[in-house]
């Protein structure tokens, strides 16, 4: 409109950062509005006078959890982790969208966030480089990604300008850093989806992940088996078809799991190709007796399968008479 170009996210898009896991809502979370209000002497608490006057349909607890509002004129940790989760953990929580298997809620304990571990896909060039390098926010790409404007970019879309008062406060932060410790985030196993789930699927066989090639957006992309890294190559959201039948959507390209060419034969490749409703786009979960879950096509009747028991990075993944082997058991990972 004039000079102006104005962009509309897909609903797609949207998702990526409206969430189920985050109730689909970004901010004015219970924790934002539990605050203290008023002056000194006549102190009210927002919370309290909002059930007061009847705005809540259901009983609230008492106790909340309050979450600071990011300032200089607070504990730079306390500041920065408050920034994150409003900002960040709808994506980067258990379940959701975000890369790297990371955790930033305010409440998880930064130890078991994931921040302090190596960036497990994309150092922007940085050598040594962590999600949290204490005392360099040259070598954390947390603080760089928030810093940029473009490719690598965080938050990834719908924002052209860097946040100046956020990047100062995490930049004090990681600067008083002296020492994290890197883990990460227990990622419970299930071996049941439901619709509109976020999650990846590691081989019981070889422990790596369900995983597009490279970020391929191609039609036809590779799917094949990798070491899990969280990256969004590797996360899928469930949508169910019917009851229990599911397609799988790669949350970086948009596009399905899918047979090629609708092949009915052993050996053929699974691929990614855009969504539509094709059998050979839907799949059935069965559980086992050990907590996986084989995946069948179908189309087909036939499940996915690491090729030939391989267990190297690269492995094709395609579809094969079902046998209960371990190379078509997978563990459902959010």
């Amino acid at each position: 409109f004039g000079d102006q170009t104005w962009n509309y996210p897909s609903t797609a898009q949207c998702l990526q950062c409206h969430t189920a896991n985050a109730g689909f809502v970004l901010g004015l979370e219970v924790s934002q509005l539990n605050a203290t209000l008023g002056r000194v002497g006549a102190e009210w608490n927002q919370m309290d006078n909002l059930r007061a006057i009847g705005l809540f349909a259901n009983v609230t607890p008492a106790n909340q959890t309050t979450l600071p509002t990011p300032s200089p004129t607070i504990d730079a940790g306390d500041s920065a982790r408050a920034y994150l989760h409003a900002n960040c953990a709808f994506c980067h929580r258990p379940g959701g969208t975000g890369g790297g298997n990371l955790d930033m809620r305010y409440e998880t304990e930064l130890k078991n966030t994931g921040l302090c571990n190596s960036p497990g896909s994309g150092n922007l060039g940085i050598a040594d480089a962590k999600i949290l390098f204490p005392g360099s926010p040259e070598k954390s790409i947390l603080y760089q990604r928030i810093s940029r404007r473009g490719a690598q970019q965080m938050p990834p879309l719908a924002s052209n300008l860097v946040d100046e008062k956020a990047q100062g406060i995490v930049k004090t932060w990681i600067q008083n850093l002296t020492q994290c410790e890197a883990s990460k985030p227990a990622q419970p196993a299930s071996n049941e989806l439901f619709n509109g789930d976020v999650f990846s699927l590691e081989s019981k066989l070889t422990g790596k992940c369900v995983d597009l090639d490279n970020g391929n957006w191609d039609n036809g992309g590779r799917i094949h088996q990798w070491t899990c890294d969280g990256g969004q190559n590797q996360k899928f959201r469930a949508e169910e078809v019917i009851e229990g039948v599911f397609r799988m959507r790669n949350i970086k390209t948009d596009k399905c799991l899918d047979i090629s060419g609708i092949s009915l034969d052993n050996d053929a490749y699974v691929q990614q190709w855009e969504c539509g409703s094709g059998l050979n786009q839907q799949v059935r979960l069965t559980k086992t007796a050990e907590g996986t879950a084989s995946i069948s096509f179908i189309h087909s009747g036939k499940c996915m399968d690491v090729q030939s028991f391989n267990m190297d990075n690269a492995a094709r993944l395609i579809q094969y008479n079902c046998t209960g082997n371990a190379n078509q058991d997978w563990f459902v990972r959010r």
